[in-house]
């Protein structure tokens, strides 16, 4: 029996979401997975918001923005239809975050309800799938802290939240990232899948260009993302975007493949990568194949193709995880001439990536409650936990109790931030109309195939709420950004 975890990814637009108390409102920025982030807009001060959603696994967890003070920091919680119990979102708000993670549960199918949610956004759910649990046609993420992503180069581990610019500051997947400016850096990922998508941050702080090759067993694609004077969103001043989807591909023939990153260009933009999805070909994870050592077969493809084969261009990894040359001939000198310049090469490049993020956080504020301590607090690879930790199952009046302590911890940080900065902005925001589009980018596989890169002014779906007797109404998260891109097929 296999002793991996998988985790299911479930974006807030997908049906087995159930929204009432009112009509909610469906944000399409790109900075939201999938491009939707639902939020109640409609709530009055005895008018709020809530959902439902059935799931089979045994954890959920979920995304999204908390909302700006005056509004409310908590929510009430019920699983399986339990006495509801109340949850404290974590952070200084409005905060993107991990608001809610439920306890282990049984493996199975399960009910959970969120209710007297004060403008409180969805973006995603996070559950973590059993054994036996159903996966065709789910999603699964793999964060980029995963084993089952290798990084080769000078890639620096990140845990400070991103910055956001007029949307609300936050974390992103498990707290942390992966990131370069140093060409050649790769990444590679090995999964039994028909799809994948690579999701990362962008920032548009800076004028530049970001170019990396998608190499899919043997199979490339080049890719670029410019950031120039005409850019909308760097006119707009925008600056790190969230959930960008860098490079997707579907269609894949089932059975294991091998994904190679590699980047080609950076200039004054690092590639930021967060988390991969695919879409499993197996149909459990008790039933998941084992991934080979270097042997990639595809059925659909017509040969055998090696992980070594694959990458030996230039450089090898060492046990370090710094590039070292291979040696040639039998010269005792070349080894060590060449293992100083790959290593000066390599400090090179991870004082740049450095110096970038060094201007990027002296160009931000400081901001109280969200800092370093909120992430380091979280192991790895675990899922956060937001002011009620995930544990063992506890029974309270018969039912399950959705934490496993029953005392509330106060909120961190101080209300007096920075943040209300960002409060001011987003009650004074008007909807943006007629933003020009984002130049569009064409970009030419090996095969010659062309794949466009396009921008749709974001909308908001039910613009008309019912007036509000509170004094500030909920954050309109689509009067702030624009952005939509997307990968079209030829």
């Amino acid at each position: 029996m296999s002793t991996l975890k998988l985790v299911q990814i479930l974006d807030d637009n997908a049906p087995d979401f159930k929204y009432s108390g009112g009509q909610w409102t469906l944000s399409t920025l790109v900075q939201w997975y999938q491009q939707t982030s639902n939020y109640p807009a409609f709530v009055t001060a005895t008018q709020f918001g809530s959902f439902s959603l059935t799931f089979q696994g045994t954890s959920i967890a979920f995304i999204g923005n908390t909302p700006p003070e005056p509004s409310s920091q908590t929510a009430l919680v019920s699983i399986d239809g339990g006495a509801p119990s109340e949850i404290t979102y974590p952070g200084t708000p409005p905060a993107y975050i991990q608001w809610y993670q439920s306890p282990t549960l049984s493996e199975g199918i399960h009910s959970i309800t969120v209710s007297r949610i004060d403008g409180t956004a969805v973006d995603y759910a996070l559950i973590e799938v059993g054994q036996d649990t159903p996966l065709s046609g789910k999603t699964i993420v793999v964060d980029d802290d995963d084993p089952a992503i290798q990084y080769a180069g000078s890639w620096i581990r990140d845990t400070d939240e991103f910055d956001a610019g007029s949307l609300p500051d936050g974390f992103p997947l498990r707290n942390g990232t992966h990131r370069t400016s140093k060409v050649g850096d790769t990444v590679t990922f090995r999964f039994f899948g028909t799809s994948y998508a690579v999701y990362g941050i962008f920032s548009w702080e800076n004028l530049g260009l970001l170019s990396a090759t998608y190499t899919l067993d043997g199979s490339s694609t080049a890719q670029s993302y410019p950031v120039t004077k005409s850019s909308p969103q760097f006119v707009k001043g925008d600056k790190e975007a969230v959930n960008l989807q860098y490079f997707s591909q579907d269609g894949l023939p089932p059975g294991e493949h091998l994904l190679i990153i590699n980047v080609t260009q950076s200039q004054d933009v690092l590639y930021i990568l967060d988390y991969i999805t695919y879409t499993p070909s197996f149909s459990t994870l008790s039933t998941m194949p084992s991934l080979g050592n270097n042997t990639i077969i595809s059925s659909g493809g017509s040969g055998i193709s090696t992980l070594s084969a694959l990458l030996s261009t230039s450089s090898t990894t060492s046990a370090t995880g710094l590039p070292q040359r291979p040696a040639k001939g039998k010269t005792s000198h070349v080894g060590p001439i060449a293992g100083g310049i790959v290593g000066a090469v390599v400090v090179l490049a991870a004082l740049a990536v450095t110096l970038l993020l060094i201007r990027r956080r002296q160009k931000k504020p400081a901001r109280f409650g969200m800092h370093s301590d909120y992430s380091a607090s979280v192991s790895a690879g675990q899922p956060v936990a937001p002011v009620h930790q995930a544990g063992d199952r506890q029974q309270l009046n018969g039912a399950i109790s959705p934490f496993r302590h029953d005392t509330n911890p106060s909120p961190i940080g101080s209300a007096e931030s920075p943040v209300g900065f960002k409060k001011k902005r987003f009650n004074s925001s008007a909807p943006i109309s007629n933003t020009p589009p984002l130049p569009t980018s064409v970009v030419t596989s090996q095969t010659g195939t062309n794949i466009a890169l396009s921008a749709i002014g974001s909308t908001e779906i039910d613009s008309t709420t019912p007036p509000s007797n509170r004094d500030s109404n909920p954050p309109a998260y689509d009067s702030v950004s624009t952005l939509r891109r997307s990968n079209l097929p030829p």
